[in-house]
């Protein structure tokens, strides 16, 4: 039920709106006779953003600043006949004067074209901009200042760039976050798939390169950011390269059956973009990096390290740009995937708890499949000049299956005595998922600079389902040696679940300017998830006999629902912009279900939330930003059920329908600063985390009798709320270019820190983590003819608990590692890299690897554009790093015991054809700051 303040809160925004809208429409306004606007472009057609303007008539004065599109609006000018001054730092001022009729009342002039001028300055020369800007809410840097040989993709031209991180199979990182989708030209590219963009694109192309916070299209559309940002690679054309015909086609073969055939088709033409791809692999790797020792992204790009085990992947894809011109933009993408991944590997783990510990390994051997369809869909229509909508579709289906087989050994030296256990699974699950989303977005500004109103309707309905077939047997011994061993217990059964929800979200925001500089943003959600659950569980007998268990039958429904009201202050100059405000949040959970005796709960979260955000911009290479965000997380299902389930009786698991919604207090903070003259780049990130109403486990452990001597230990999962779980992280990275940036000298260290609490047998205890990493990357180009990247880390993981019996597990890891390229004789390219890892803290385990990879390329045909390769990959056969899994209950570590030395012939061919700048009516257009073309 929506709650009665957000009724009357939503009813009284509309009536402001609609009341606006009509004393906007009834009231008579003095005069406007013309309506003058333009763009500020540099000599390469590139806007600038914060030029001054000056517009003068007998009539008139008015200045301002154009923004961030180099764009500027000058609205009740009295007289057709003016003259308009431009200037920017470091370009001559342009001066021109205009005549038009009387009778013209919007004016669009020509774009002002102003001129880089030089400065001498105590023997330093500026000359033009600088290589990195921090704009609002984006980081660009010049691609044309930093060295790529020819051919060379994107991903080439990011690892020259001051604090990108380029990983294997097409990772971005960016100061240690992830950038997870990627642009051209402003426009979603290739369904938003980072790993297209880096390695399909050439660099060649490339005018500019943005790093842009983006806080979703009501938040660039209003400025109001009411909830975190995600990271975006933008690539921005150069403006005679941005119509084109681009390809690639790959094909390589090796030993141990190993795959990698690539095929992809751009065609660009401005806004307009098709993208066709599609590969096909077959991997063979060591241990996953997910949690590996070095961790990304501190792994270096030459390092191959991808998904353990024997992997086949097949992933076609297609996607379509458009923008008609005529206010309508239109974003269109299909993704097909399909994986298949075979692995063998073993555990060690050491589990915590007030009874004692529990030492255990374990070995596995899995067939896993997975296959998902993917579609989106997005159109964006300016009905005019005031009115604004986006319809948005996502559709998504996955299926997933897996065949596990497991043995394991457990020892638990508890207090009550020694125990001694074996057990061997077969677990085969399926399960699959379908998620579709529609959301309607409405806009609608007014003559008043500033004001607007926006709502916006999320519909989601989703559906996952999942069987289990499950076949274990369980082994109890009196004593280490494996002696007077039998057979406590086997058990058959399948398991089917389900869960169903439907989501509507509805969001209302409203602005009103009180000042020149500020204003008043009331912004208004309230979002309500209906789910219905079900699972029932069959008994196979030893004769094949199947029978339903009745006590094992869990069926009930909830409701999430969560409202919130924001009221803020927003001022804005020209180098400050500050949101103060408050915003009450509610969050109600109610549960019902069909077991006797149980009439459902409801519980409820209320919390007062600050509204903060700061950002100062010192100047283009100077920028801090501060900001508080809030985000959620509504206990899942399994944690919220009103039941005991009981399908495994040694691990039996009780939901609480008590539990309440997490709430995530985030306070982050960014501080960069660029020196163009040295060629330095400073940036520093932290941010702190406070955890409200935090969801955790209590490990109720009971010991059985089971025989003669013999006993076991059952386990009971509950799930209850805390206070006080903490997290820190901090990054810090420092850059100098020298040489015309034929070195990159760059520093990146990061320390993070996480407190939480946890229960064991109803005690209350905590754990706490540390990481530690501090790592030194230089590297150097000569050109085409060679370049070298030594690179050195040292990575520090400590945890420990203070429950009874727990061990402190700390992990060090020193890195040092040299990749590079040279020319040789007929054309050929050598390229090789070694690194070796010096690891303390793994036990048993070899845990200091060696790994090195080398090659051979040569580029023949005329235009070179048809590449040979051959590639040996860990030539000594030691790509075996260790997984460390840490938990407040446990240290686990794991290992890949699969091959990954190879060999890999292939062929490479590119083609690329160049049509210029788009135009219209034989005009060049001219480009936003995102590089999409104004029509």
């Amino acid at each position: 039920m929506i709650s009665p303040y957000y009724l009357i809160i939503s009813l009284v925004l509309i009536f402001w709106t609609l009341s606006a809208s009509a004393q906007e429409n009834g009231k008579k306004h003095p005069e406007q006779p013309h309506e003058v606007s333009g763009v500020i472009l540099d000599s390469v057609g590139a806007p600038l953003a914060g030029a001054n303007v000056w517009l003068k008539s007998s009539s008139d004065s008015v200045k301002m600043k154009t923004n961030d599109d180099g764009i500027f609006v000058f609205e009740k000018i009295q007289h057709s006949i003016f003259t308009v001054q431009a200037s920017y730092t470091g370009y001559k001022t342009g001066i021109s004067k205009y005549f038009f009729s009387p009778d013209t009342h919007i004016i669009v002039l020509n774009p002002i074209i102003l001129s880089q001028q030089a400065f001498e300055l105590k023997d330093v020369t500026i000359n033009g901009t600088p290589s990195i800007k921090y704009k609002k809410d984006t980081v660009e840097y010049r691609a044309s200042d930093y060295k790529v040989k020819a051919f060379d993709n994107v991903s080439e031209l990011l690892k020259q760039m001051e604090g990108m991180e380029v990983g294997a199979n097409g990772k971005l990182f960016y100061h240690g976050e992830a950038v997870k989708t990627a642009k051209l030209n402003g426009k979603e590219f290739a369904g938003g798939d980072v790993r297209n963009v880096l390695e399909n694109l050439p660099a060649e192309i490339v005018d500019k390169i943005q790093i842009v916070d983006d806080f979703g299209e009501l938040a660039a559309k209003t400025g109001i950011k009411e909830k975190a940002s995600n990271k975006i690679l933008n690539v921005t054309t150069q403006a005679d390269k941005s119509i084109a015909n681009i390809g690639l086609l790959k094909t390589q073969t090796g030993t141990q059956g190993r795959l990698n055939d690539e095929a992809s088709f751009e065609n660009i033409n401005g806004n307009r973009v098709l993208a066709v791809s599609g590969n096909f692999k077959k991997t063979v790797a060591g241990i996953s990096a997910s949690n590996a020792l070095p961790t990304e992204p501190a792994t270096p790009d030459y390092v191959d390290i991808s998904r353990p085990g024997k992997t086949t992947i097949a992933s076609p894809a297609v996607s379509y740009t458009n923008d008609s011109g005529k206010g309508i933009s239109f974003v269109s993408s299909y993704n097909f995937g399909y994986e298949r991944n075979l692995l063998d590997e073993e555990t060690t783990s050491q589990m915590y708890s007030t009874s004692g510990s529990t030492l255990s390994t374990a070995g596995s051997v899995s067939d896993e499949n997975n296959k998902f369809h993917q579609a989106h869909a997005k159109l964006n229509y300016e009905i005019s000049k005031y009115n604004f909508v986006q319809v948005l579709a996502d559709f998504l289906h996955s299926d997933h299956s897996q065949n596990l087989k497991t043995q394991g050994e457990y020892l638990n030296d508890f207090v009550s005595g020694r125990q001694h256990f074996s057990n061997m699974i077969q677990d085969l699950t399926q399960d699959g998922k379908s998620d579709f989303k529609i959301s309607g977005l409405y806009i609608r500004s007014f003559p008043k600079p500033r004001r607007f109103f926006s709502i916006q309707l999320n519909i989601n309905p989703t559906a996952q389902h999942l069987r289990d077939n499950k076949l274990a047997n369980y082994r109890y011994f009196a004593d280490s040696l494996l002696a007077h061993g039998f057979v406590d217990s086997a058990s058959h059964l399948i398991s089917k679940k389900s869960v169903n929800a439907k989501t509507a979200q509805l969001t209302l925001m409203y602005a009103e300017p009180v000042s020149t500089n500020a204003l008043v943003e009331v912004y208004s959600y309230f979002r309500r998830t209906a789910y219905s659950t079900s699972a029932k569980t069959d008994t196979i007998y030893q004769d094949g006999r199947t029978e339903e268990l009745l006590r094992l039958r869990n069926n009930f429904d909830y409701d999430f629902t969560e409202s919130k009201l924001s009221v803020d202050y927003h001022y804005m100059s020209a180098k400050t912009e500050l949101v103060l405000g408050a915003a009450p949040y509610i969050a109600n959970i109610k549960t019902q279900g069909g077991i006797s005796g149980y009439s459902g709960n409801t519980n409820s979260t209320f919390s007062l939330l600050p509204v903060f955000s700061l950002s100062v911009n010192w100047s283009k290479m100077e920028r801090l930003d501060l900001r508080y965000n809030e985000s959620t997380r509504e206990p899942t299902a399994t944690q919220i059920q009103p039941y005991r389930d009981i399908t495994d009786p040694n691990n039996i698991i009780v939901g609480n329908p008590s539990i309440k919604t997490t709430l995530i207090h985030t306070l982050s903070g960014t501080y960069n600063r660029y020196f163009p003259n040295d060629l330095v780049n400073f940036s520093v990130n932290t941010l702190f985390r406070t955890f409200q109403h935090d969801i955790t486990t209590n490990l109720i452990q009971d010991n059985v009798f089971v025989a003669d001597g013999i006993s076991k230990t059952t386990n009971e999962i509950t799930y209850l709320n805390t206070e006080g779980n903490q997290n820190v992280e901090t990054r810090l990275s420092v850059s100098k270019q020298l040489r015309g940036r034929e070195i990159k000298l760059e520093i990146d260290g990061d320390v993070s820190y996480f407190y939480r609490h946890a229960y064991s047998n109803s005690i209350e205890y905590n754990s706490t983590q540390w990481h530690f990493s501090n790592k030194f990357g230089p590297r150097f180009s000569f050109g085409e003819t060679a370049g070298v990247n030594p690179y050195i880390e040292y990575t520090m993981d400590r945890s420990f608990t203070n429950t009874a019996n727990a061990l402190v597990s700390t992990t060090h890891n020193f890195m040092a590692a040299v990749s590079g390229y040279c020319g040789l004789p007929l054309g050929l390219q050598l390229h090789s890299s070694a690194v070796k890892n010096y690891l303390r803290g793994f036990g048993q385990y070899n845990t200091n690897p060696f790994v090195v990879n080398a090659g051979l390329q040569q580029r023949v045909l005329k235009r070179r554009n048809l590449m040979l390769t051959f590639d040996v990959f860990d030539l000594f056969n030691q790509n075996n790093f260790i997984q460390q899994t840490l938990t407040p209950q446990s240290t686990v570590y794991t290992k890949s015991n699969t091959s990954n030395r190879y060999l890999l012939f292939g062929l490479q061919y590119n083609f690329e054809k160049w049509g210029g700048t788009p135009t219209r009516n034989g005009e060049k257009l001219n480009r936003r700051g995102d590089g999409s073309f104004i029509k």
